[in-house]
């Protein structure tokens, strides 16, 4: 019993490091007009998705998840019925003119919250951001 509380515990804290919206906190430091494409990779590394168009135009998206699965999901029984995840996504897409220039940024971002809840699992146990079941 204490050894699963030890991992849940090192889980937890080994989860809680990872920065989930680097690129959305850097992009204001984007100004449209002036910044390049080439500014913004060589900030944050390469796009997770890159879209070019006919004319010459493109965008890249940069897309991070935080997934931290809540400590007490490993605690025998106690687990069913308090445990579950909490996932963050953040997004930040970026538009470049045919000439290179950034146009615009703009960033989003979402929580999911998914209980393993015996009594909530019947009703969807996922919420999206706090506000109710996920369709």
């Amino acid at each position: 019993m204490r050894l699963l509380l030890l991992c849940a515990a090192v889980l937890s804290l080994a989860t809680s490091a990872f920065d989930a919206d680097a690129a959305a906190k850097q992009a204001s430091a984007f100004a449209p007009g002036v910044a390049t494409y080439d500014d913004v990779v060589a900030s944050l590394g390469p796009p997770s998705s890159e879209t070019a168009a006919p004319d010459g135009s493109r965008s890249v998206i940069y897309v991070s998840v935080r997934s931290h699965v809540k400590a007490v999901t490993f605690v025998p029984i106690v687990g069913l019925f308090v445990g579950g995840a909490q996932s963050t996504t953040s997004t930040t897409n970026f538009t470049f003119g045919p000439d290179g220039r950034l146009l615009q940024s703009t960033n989003s971002a979402s929580t999911i919250d998914c209980s393993t809840s015996v009594v909530l699992s019947v009703g969807g146990g996922c919420v999206k951001g706090g506000r109710g079941p996920a369709p």
